[in-house]
């Protein structure tokens, strides 16, 4: 008797485990799904990019069908499409004001942590870790929130 209450709990404990686990595998086919859709829009405008705007840099046998997402990514490049990021000098002349209560937002957008000691504003008003916002002007100059360009006098 002793063994069958402990094969029961055993089993209910496995079929919760077995439940929660394909709830799981649910959630990344979803998750997989709406990456596949993102991965066929960027690459549906890369291809139109580079069909209407910067045909001559496409190689003579071009296949809008057949062409890898890395492969149009190359040919933007080659292109000449750099995204513009900011000098670490203009990075540094940005504001760095103290974290006080009178910030609007309670924590970085960029790690999602809690501010602290200080933070970066930038022209748009939106205030970051100075290193989170370093890192991210140092490859692109716009704000990760706003998407509004960082121009730095």
């Amino acid at each position: 008797m002793v063994g069958s209450s402990d094969e029961r709990s055993e089993n209910k404990a496995l079929k919760s485990t077995l439940r929660q686990l394909n709830h799981q595998i649910a959630t990344l086919r979803v998750s997989l799904c709406s990456l596949k859709q993102e991965y066929s829009t960027l690459k549906s405008h890369l291809v139109s990019f580079a069909l209407r705007r910067r045909w001559r840099f496409l190689p003579a046998n071009f296949s809008a069908a057949s062409v890898s997402f890395h492969d149009l990514v190359a040919v933007y490049l080659r292109a000449g499409y750099r995204p513009r990021a900011l000098t670490p000098s203009e990075i540094l002349k940005l504001p760095v004001e103290p974290a006080d209560e009178t910030l609007s937002e309670e924590h970085c957008c960029v790690c999602l942590c809690p501010f602290e000691s200080v933070v970066k504003r930038l022209p748009c008003g939106h205030c970051f870790h100075v290193v989170c916002i370093g890192r991210w002007l140092g490859l692109r100059n716009s704000c990760p929130l706003c998407v509004g360009e960082v121009l730095v006098s």
